[in-house]
């Protein structure tokens, strides 16, 4: 390993052949360490579809060994004052320098953007990764637990809906829901071959207690329903214990828990 010769890219967007590498490379990383990655590819390449190319801003960080990649760390962007970057490395390729590089390369472009806000992500049993993290400066910011739901319909609360959900964005398929006329609350979607995401689901401060958040989940899991999806995920903050009770009341399952870190500034 001491002798080989490594070559760093940093490029905009996720192909289709590299989007293929990512995961493969992915899998490696998940079955040597039983680790989850958070690398919203799929969210990536949805987002590309509507971004002129001119507006893209470099986001995937690669290292190749000759054709083989080996170290990938990537940055996504849900609002303009907040980034997540997560990344790996080939277990047989560690030790080499390789995430500090490519950590290196993202960080002169995180710092070109002036985002208020940059969090590191690992999950809480990747070793390797946690040992970066610490390395540099950063302050823990929470923990959020992965949940999943194999879809039963049968077995769904099927009661009509009070709320009525209207899609206020559809690039970013974010939906608000309204309550006699009035806006209370607001999630949003992803729909992927056979599975869907729920993100961002939130009742508004002033309209909570009546059990408002309960319809807006009921909403979001039937409307990925029509869609065909039997697995749907979502992210819930640890701290969240409402949250969490009303995930598992409806038979969400925790799969492993996502640390994130801020970096100091």
């Amino acid at each position: 390993m001491d002798h080989l010769t490594y070559t760093y890219q940093a490029v905009k967007l996720v192909t289709s052949s590299l989007y293929e590498d990512i995961h493969s490379l992915e899998s490696r990383c998940s079955e040597f360490e039983d680790i989850q990655l958070k690398l919203e590819l799929d969210f990536k390449r949805q987002q590309a579809t509507t971004t002129p190319d001119e507006d893209a801003t470099l986001n995937e960080f690669l290292c190749y060994q000759g054709t083989k990649l080996v170290g990938y760390l990537g940055i996504c962007s849900f609002s303009e004052e907040e980034l997540e970057v997560n990344g790996m490395v080939d277990p047989n390729y560690r030790k080499q320098g390789i995430f500090t590089h490519l950590f290196s390369l993202a960080d002169k472009e995180v710092q070109r953007r002036r985002t208020q806000k940059i969090l590191l992500i690992c999950d809480k049993n990747g070793a390797e990764g946690l040992r970066f993290i610490k390395q540099i400066p950063t302050n823990f910011h929470h923990a959020e637990s992965d949940m999943y739901l194999q879809v039963m319909p049968n077995l769904l609360e099927c009661s009509p809906f009070r709320i009525e959900v209207t899609e206020a964005d559809p690039v970013n398929h974010r939906h608000v829901a309204s309550f006699h006329g009035q806006p209370v609350g607001e999630v949003r979607l992803e729909v992927l071959p056979g599975y869907g995401g729920i993100y961002g689901l939130e009742i508004y401060e002033e309209y909570r207690g009546k059990k408002l958040g309960r319809e807006l989940l009921l909403w979001a899991i039937h409307k990925l329903i029509e869609f065909d999806c039997r697995s749907i995920f979502l992210q819930v903050d640890q701290t969240n214990e409402i949250a969490l009770n009303l995930y598992q009341s409806l038979n969400f399952k925790a799969i492993n828990t996502l640390l994130y870190y801020e970096l100091a500034k």
